[in-house]
């Protein structure tokens, strides 16, 4: 009996001689069991056709498809998917190659959980194999209703060539690549698709590797027509968007692609087109900008996605593009790209780290790497350094700063956390703040005591009572460790508190030895200190204890 193909990979070649050896290599290597290769030449002029049919005269598993003309990306896709014959099908470019359990981590998904299709994760490297980012979940999701979870929209409508898709569900739904388009086939057959999609599953395991060649289209210096066509498929996601009344999945999809107009295509754009051209491109940006009014929903969004549309510049930027003042729009880009504060404090990557000293910080992050519930008072290079790792599963940061806090949204790896629901940032409004995130009051007035309760009481009721570890590195030290020792139900909690003053007149001052009525301390290294609970821990007393700090406030 003939053994049921489980997936078709289909390859589509466009003169990729020196590539297509080492692509179909990295196939025929998978670990799976049974797989075909559907490998469509598409009217290639150099010896792409002989190699498909070197390695199909050698290997079964492989059918090449040989078009005389060159047909385009689109046409060649859907051959290839009305060739298939598995069960499940993936999508591969000749350029690029698969790593060795790709197709066994994919299937074995989809397989067990009877998934409509299945996302992984994409590695991009240079063609010497340095890695150069990557592009995925941290953690799984399975069966999940794309539409439904926005920080999934850009894997689930990213890179197709990283998600494997039921062939009979593709060919009942009628879903096909765009023929006759420069670019973005792959672009509206995911943007229609995706409505269409309700039982997905996301694995972070990396599926495919995308190998950055000198020659790829992908990062070639691009024409006007290729831009038009490119936003074209975005004009189409919002109309597929529209008639499926989910406007918001083809915003945060498409605010996406509007920070690599500003970051990258922008600048390609002025350089290298004549002025007609690009007020031909900016003008069709402008068209989708207005025909659905994107620009006023985008900057309501509180999404980690969208936050960074919030600075000024931009903001001014987007406006005036949606109005189609395209010259106002250019000079407001080059005050962004000649160096503006809002581009300086956008592009660069920020560096957050922990303020401790060394030894203070390895013995932290010993710790830390054995949580899985995590509480932090006060955020900063903690939070990057927790949202990190990847075995904490939940994150907690209160912070008093709400400039502090968007600064910490510009980090990609508290994005991350954010968009994977491992982190909460909870911002605990205690009045005005001065350096730190301290208490301060305004000229002629003193702080607002009364709001002092939102930074180490009322977070508590968002946040969980197990955790392993809690950080005390913020204002209000004591009340924040008295409360967390009321609040925490894990007898094994970990509590750091750190510039914690070990003598001197300080502590007399501070009165910060009141910690210890309700603490064993294990250990210190320099200014942060571990304590954990005492056994005999007497809640009444450290309820009273509290009160009576409260009052010292006042």
């Amino acid at each position: 009996m003939k053994t049921p193909i489980t997936v078709s990979v289909c390859l589509t070649a466009h003169n990729a001689e020196k590539y297509l050896p080492g692509c179909l290599d990295s196939i025929l290597a998978q670990s799976l069991a049974s797989f075909e290769v559907v490998c469509v030449n598409d009217g290639s002029t150099d010896s792409s056709w002989s190699v498909i049919e070197e390695y199909a005269a050698k290997d079964r598993r492989i059918r090449g498809l040989n078009r005389q003309q060159n047909s385009g990306v689109g046409v060649c896709r859907n051959i290839a998917v009305r060739a298939a014959q598995g069960e499940y099908i993936l999508a591969v470019d000749a350029d690029d190659a698969l790593p060795p359990e790709a197709l066994s981590l994919l299937y074995s998904c989809a397989a067990r959980n009877a998934s409509e299709a299945v996302v992984g994760g994409l590695e991009a490297v240079d063609p010497e194999g340095e890695v150069l980012y990557r592009h995925g979940v941290n953690r799984e999701y399975i069966n999940v209703n794309p539409a439904e979870y926005p920080q999934l929209y850009i894997y689930a409508m990213g890179y197709h060539t990283t998600i494997l898709l039921n062939r009979e569900f593709i060919l009942r739904k009628g879903v096909f690549y765009k023929e006759g388009v420069l670019c973005s086939a792959y672009g509206f057959f995911l943007f229609e698709l995706f409505f269409h999609l309700t039982h997905v599953s996301f694995i972070p395991d990396i599926v495919y590797k995308y190998i950055q060649t000198s020659n790829s289209i992908r990062r070639s210096k691009h024409s006007a027509v290729y831009y038009i066509a490119d936003f074209s498929a975005y004009q189409y996601l919002y109309e597929c968007a529209a008639k499926n009344d989910k406007i918001h999945v083809a915003d945060i999809r498409f605010s996406y692609r509007l920070r690599e107009l500003l970051s990258h295509d922008l600048r390609n754009i002025l350089k290298n087109l004549t002025r007609e051209e690009i007020l031909s491109v900016l003008s069709f940006v402008s068209s989708i900008l207005k025909t659905f009014s994107v620009i006023p929903r985008l900057f309501k969004y509180t999404l980690p996605m969208v936050v960074w549309l919030q600075q000024p510049s931009y903001k001014i930027f987007f406006y005036e593009l949606q109005k189609e003042k395209l010259d106002v729009a250019i000079e407001c880009y080059n005050r962004i790209a000649a160096g503006s504060p809002e581009k300086s404090s956008s592009q660069q990557k920020p560096v957050l780290e922990i303020h401790m000293a060394r030894e203070e910080r390895e013995f932290f992050l010993k710790a830390l790497r054995r949580a899985k519930i995590y509480i932090e008072f006060g955020s900063g290079g903690s939070t990057v350094a927790a949202a990190a790792i990847a075995s904490i599963s939940a994150i907690y940061s209160v912070e008093s700063d709400a400039d502090w806090i968007r600064r910490l949204l510009r980090d990609s790896g508290i994005r991350s956390a954010l968009g994977e629901k491992r982190l909460t940032l909870i911002h605990a409004d205690i009045g005005p703040t001065g350096a730190w995130g301290a208490p301060v009051g305004r000229e002629g007035e003193r702080p607002r005591v009364e709001l002092y309760k939102n930074y180490f009481w009322a977070p508590w009721e968002r946040m969980p009572r197990r955790p392993d570890i809690i950080l005390i590195d913020g204002r209000f030290r004591v009340a924040c460790a008295i409360m967390a020792a009321l609040m925490a139900e894990n007898p094994k909690c970990l509590y750091f508190i750190h510039d914690y003053p070990r003598g001197g007149s300080r502590d007399e001052i501070s009165g910060y030895r009141v910690v210890e009525k309700f603490f064993d301390l294990v250990r210190s290294v320099e200014s942060l200190s571990l304590f954990k609970r005492k056994k005999d821990f007497d809640y009444r007393a450290a309820l009273l204890e509290l009160h009576k700090h409260l009052d010292s406030y006042d």
